[in-house]
């Protein structure tokens, strides 16, 4: 975290020249939205549907990095496909800090967290590639490999 004190050396004239200003090293950018991050698979253990009312067990190291996030001054929301009643009742049994929100509708965020995406880079040929060879982490079987 950035001192007050040690932006002292900013001075407004550094923001009218062509370099940037010395003091932009030493501050922060200012993330406003939360990061996402899917219930499923990623905060909850997940081997497949089982039943609406059948939540898995938490994750190990999934409530250490999300206290991690919000101690470094970020805040989190959970995406899921599940009631958000039992999103919340599952978060208070199971000690977790709560959430900015829980959702199933893709909100504003500076990224995302799943167990099931492919990171796009701007290249549709390589993205083939990348569907062919996906699987979840808990899964053994290629998902698209009989379809590209």
């Amino acid at each position: 975290m950035v001192k007050r004190d040690s932006l002292k050396s900013c001075s407004l004239s550094e923001f009218g020249g062509s370099n940037p200003p010395s003091c932009i090293g030493k501050m922060k950018r200012k993330i406003i939205n939360p990061i996402c991050i899917d219930f499923e698979g990623v905060i909850s253990e997940y081997d497949g549907w089982k039943d609406e009312e059948v939540l898995g067990k938490p994750m190990k190291g999934a409530k250490e990095f999300i206290e991690k996030i919000i101690n470094s001054g970020l805040k989190y929301s959970i995406f899921t496909t599940r009631p958000i009643d039992k999103i919340e009742s599952w978060i208070k049994e199971n000690y977790f800090p709560k959430p900015e929100i829980i959702t199933y509708i893709k909100i504003k965020s500076p990224l995302y967290i799943d167990d099931r995406c492919i990171k796009f880079d701007g290249d549709f040929d390589k993205l083939i590639k990348d569907m062919k060879k996906f699987n979840v982490y808990w899964e053994k079987e290629k998902i698209f490999s009989e379809y590209l």
